[in-house]
C-alpha cells in the first residue's frame, strides 16, 4: 500500500494547495486506470443532462483509443487539473492520427478538438440518483450514444451558424430528441 506525503503542503495558499492535490489526485486516477482497475466519479455539472445529472456516478475504464467510437462517453481531464465526462460527437484525422471532439450533451457548444492520448478513459456504466448502475457498453445504450452525438453535433454546427432563428431552432430540436432518445433507451425501454 501507499501513502501520500502532503506535510509540505501548507494552507498558507489555499490555491496552491488545491492544484497540488488535484495534480496528485490526477494521477492517481492515470495510474488506476492504466494497470485496469476502474474509477468511479461524481458528476457535477449538468453539462450531459438528461444522461447524467449533478450526483449521478460514472464508472469509468481505461480505453483504447482505436475501439473508440462516436457516441461513447469520455474522461478526460482539462489542462487545468479538472475532470469532465463529456460524449464523443466528431473524429478528426490529424497528420496520420486521430483526434476527437467532445461535448456535453447539454452544452451549447463543442469543447476545443484532442488527442487520443487526452482521453483518460471511457464511462462504461452509470448511476444516476435514486437508480441502480446502468451498463452502458450495451448494443442499445450504444446505438443510443449514436444517436445523441448526431443530434448534439447538429445543434452545435447550427449554433456556430449566426442565425438566431436557426440557433434557437436546432438547439431546441436537438435537446428534445436528446430527451427522446434517453426516455425511449433508460425509461420506456
Amino acid at each position: 500500500m501507499s501513502t501520500l506525503d502532503v506535510s509540505a503542503m501548507r494552507d498558507d495558499n489555499h490555491r496552491a494547495t488545491h492544484a497540488n492535490l488535484t495534480a496528485i489526485a490526477g494521477e492517481l486516477v492515470k495510474k488506476r486506470l492504466r494497470h485496469g482497475q476502474s474509477v468511479c466519479f461524481i458528476i457535477a455539472s449538468s453539462s450531459m443532462r438528461p444522461w447524467l445529472q449533478p450526483g449521478s456516478r460514472v464508472r469509468v475504464r481505461a480505453a483504447d483509443p482505436a475501439v473508440l467510437r462516436m457516441g461513447d462517453v469520455v474522461v478526460v481531464q482539462t489542462a487545468d487539473g479538472q475532470w469532465r465526462a463529456h460524449r464523443l460527437i466528431r473524429r478528426l484525422p490529424r497528420r496520420g492520427a486521430t483526434g476527437w471532439v467532445t461535448k456535453g450533451d447539454g452544452a451549447p457548444y463543442a469543447d476545443e478538438p484532442l488527442a487520443p492520448a487526452c482521453i483518460a478513459g471511457l464511462v462504461t456504466a452509470a448511476m444516476r440518483v435514486g437508480t441502480g448502475w446502468m451498463d452502458w457498453r450495451t448494443s442499445a445504450m450504444r446505438r443510443a450514444g449514436m444517436a445523441t452525438a448526431i443530434m448534439s453535433r447538429g445543434a452545435g454546427a447550427a449554433v456556430r451558424s449566426g442565425s438566431p432563428l436557426i440557433r434557437r431552432l436546432a438547439t431546441g430540436c436537438a435537446r428534445i430528441g436528446i430527451r427522446l432518445v434517453y426516455w425511449l433507451t433508460c425509461v420506456a425501454g
